[in-house]
């Protein structure tokens, strides 16, 4: 909306969040999946595991995630990092994660099938992006509705889905980084709460929802169409 604003586009518009199958990701994970999913990567049930979760290509920016996990991890010795996805900037990243000595906590779940992505939210404490190229950042609403807080690079994508303090928090660099998320890492309790907020937070983005803001929209300009054509008659 506002990109198109600096263009100079004048028409009226009105800003539409994409709908998600939210039941989808809501699904409940057995204590014994859990646990072996996380063990899969080396990862127990005490360790504060952090989700990443997009295309590796650079626009993303996860080398960015991974600096500021570098330093957080020398902070607390309880954080782990998976990193969930594929893509061309794969090989920098894992080489990067050598480099840094982070090998041990920090692993790559390459590419999952669609319909079992939500899996590897659910194993998360906390979600994790450092992008600055998102649309509307339907990973940010897919985490939220996993009931994960979000610590994510402060971007326009994210007015719409980032409630600072309640459902996550945003940062501009890597200290802002570190003071959002060690409050959550320290606090069971806290993290619990912000999850819970982050949950409730998603409604507005269900399908329901969506068709019946767009069925508005159509509805709205059909209607003043029908007025502007009985006042030229």
């Amino acid at each position: 909306y506002n990109l198109l604003k600096s263009y100079g586009v004048k028409n009226p518009m009105k800003v539409i969040p994409v709908g998600l199958d939210l039941a989808h990701l809501e699904q409940s994970l057995s204590t014994e999946e859990h646990q072996n999913l996380r063990k899969k990567f080396g990862f127990s049930e005490k360790d504060i595991l952090i989700v990443s979760i997009c295309r590796l290509s650079e626009e993303k920016n996860v080398s960015e995630s991974i600096n500021h996990f570098n330093v957080l991890s020398k902070l607390r010795h309880n954080v782990r990092l998976l990193i969930v996805g594929d893509g061309t900037a794969r090989n920098n990243l894992e080489n990067q994660v050598q480099e840094l000595g982070l090998a041990n906590i920090v692993k790559f779940a390459g590419n999952i099938p669609m319909e079992d992505v939500w899996k590897y939210y659910h194993i998360g404490d906390i979600f994790i992006s450092s992008s600055l190229s998102e649309i509307q950042g339907l990973t940010y609403i897919e985490a939220l509705a996993s009931g994960l807080p979000i610590v994510c690079r402060k971007d326009d994508a994210l007015n719409e889905s980032l409630v600072e303090g309640i459902n996550g928090f945003g940062f501009n660099n890597e200290e802002e980084f570190i003071s959002a998320i060690l409050p959550l890492v320290d606090n069971a309790t806290f993290r619990y709460m912000i999850g819970s907020n982050a949950h409730a937070s998603v409604g507005k983005y269900s399908l329901p929802v969506f068709a019946d803001n767009l069925i508005g929209i159509y509805t709205k300009v059909l209607n003043e169409r029908e007025t502007e054509l009985e006042y030229s008659e």
